[in-house]
């Protein structure tokens, strides 16, 4: 029941958050349309609203603009710093660098390898510090668009939530590796790379003859 309570909370925590940034920041460029809102639907109205936008805003956030652009740009960045300077590639670099599995494909095998050999402990643990790393991606979004809606529109005033979601972008990228690399650790160190390598052959990411280690990230 415990771990029932903790996955619901994470998901609304994702949830609400974007729809009640959204509306802090509708309250903050139009008090007086806000507090007609309110005065007219209610809090408990207004509140579901938050809710329900939010869940929509996260959704497409996560499976569009994440998965197809956001996620995977900010990974093969981390794989090639790891190339150039003495860093670790992060668990989706490793997984290509290591077990050689195909790109497309390497954020699928992480999301494998999570849901076959993390303990309940460990993945309450990273589901919610990817909550926290999604909190910056959605501020840097949310804000950025805005930003973006005021320099088409000339309104000069929103330049600072420009800057803003810049700078969100930037500790959610330094902060999505930083986690990235402690997930590696884990994979490499707790699970095991020969683990690791039957698990990547049994989910059909690499064949027998890659499962092993091939190279050194």
């Amino acid at each position: 029941m415990e771990e029932l309570l903790r996955e619901q909370f994470v998901r609304l925590l994702r949830y609400a958050y974007p729809g009640f940034l959204l509306l802090f920041l509708y309250a903050w460029k139009d008090g007086c349309g806000f507090k007609a809102f309110h005065d007219n639907a209610g809090t408990v109205l207004v509140a579901l609203f938050g809710l329900t936008l939010g869940a929509m805003v996260f959704v497409a956030y996560r499976f569009v603009l994440g998965e197809l652009i956001i996620f995977p740009l900010v990974n093969a960045a981390h794989t090639l710093l790891s190339r150039r300077f003495p860093i670790k590639a992060g668990v989706t670099g490793w997984v290509g660098l290591e077990f050689h599995v195909p790109l497309g494909q390497r954020r699928s095998a992480y999301g494998y390898l999570r849901s076959e050999c993390g303990d309940a402990a460990e993945v309450r643990k990273v589901d919610l510090i990817h909550t926290e790393l999604h909190i910056l991606y959605l501020s840097s979004v949310i804000l950025s668009a805005l930003g973006a809606y005021g320099f088409t529109a000339g309104q000069v005033s929103l330049g600072q939530v420009r800057l803003a979601g810049f700078l969100f972008f930037v500790a959610a990228v330094i902060a999505d590796m930083h986690v990235h690399i402690r997930e590696r650790i884990y994979f490499e160190t707790v699970v095991g790379a020969d683990r690791v390598g039957k698990l990547l052959q049994k989910g059909g990411y690499v064949r027998p003859a890659q499962s092993g280690k091939l190279s050194q990230a």
